[in-house]
C-alpha cells in the first residue's frame, strides 16, 4: 500500500469559509462533549428523582415511579428514539394519541396540526402551495 496522506487538509479553510478543518473538527468535538455532559447531568438528576420517588411511603408515587421505570426499561433505546421522532408523523385524526399526549382535540377552538407544520417535514401531496410555504418558512 503506497498512499500519500494529505495531512495539510487540516489547515485548509473548511466550506464554512471561517474555520480550518482542524478548528471545525475541534468545535464539533467540543459540542459533542458538551451535549454528552448535559445529557449525563439530566439523566442523573431525573434518575435520582425517580429513584427517590420509588422509595417514598406514598403508594401512588411508588406506582408512578415503577410504571416509569418499567415502561422505559422494556422499550429498546432505538425504538424510543424512533417513537419520539415519528410522533409528529401520526395521522391528524388519531384522537386517542392526541388525548394521551395532552394535545387539543379538533373542534371548538382547537388548532389543526396542519396549521403549524413541523419545519423540515413536507406536507401531504395535493395540499396546496400555501402549506408548502408554511413548511419552508414556518408559521406566520
Amino acid at each position: 500500500m503506497n498512499y500519500n496522506w494529505n495531512w495539510g487538509i487540516f489547515f485548509q479553510t473548511s466550506p464554512d469559509g471561517v474555520h480550518t478543518y482542524l478548528e471545525t473538527l475541534l468545535l464539533g468535538t467540543g459540542w459533542t462533549l458538551a451535549t454528552a455532559l448535559s445529557a449525563w447531568c439530566l439523566a442523573l438528576a431525573m434518575g435520582s428523582l425517580i429513584g427517590v420517588i420509588r422509595t417514598t411511603p406514598n403508594p401512588w408515587l411508588v406506582r408512578l415511579g415503577t410504571a416509569y421505570v418499567e415502561l422505559f426499561r422494556n422499550i429498546p433505546l432505538l425504538v424510543q428514539m424512533f417513537l419520539w421522532y415519528a410522533r409528529h408523523d401520526l395521522p391528524a385524526d388519531d384522537g386517542l394519541y392526541r388525548a394521551a399526549a395532552g394535545l387539543p382535540q379538533h373542534g371548538a377552538g382547537a388548532a389543526h396540526p396542519d396549521d403549524h407544520p413541523v419545519p423540515g417535514h413536507l406536507p401531504p401531496s395535493g395540499s396546496g402551495k400555501s402549506t408548502l410555504i408554511k413548511c419552508v418558512n414556518g408559521p406566520e
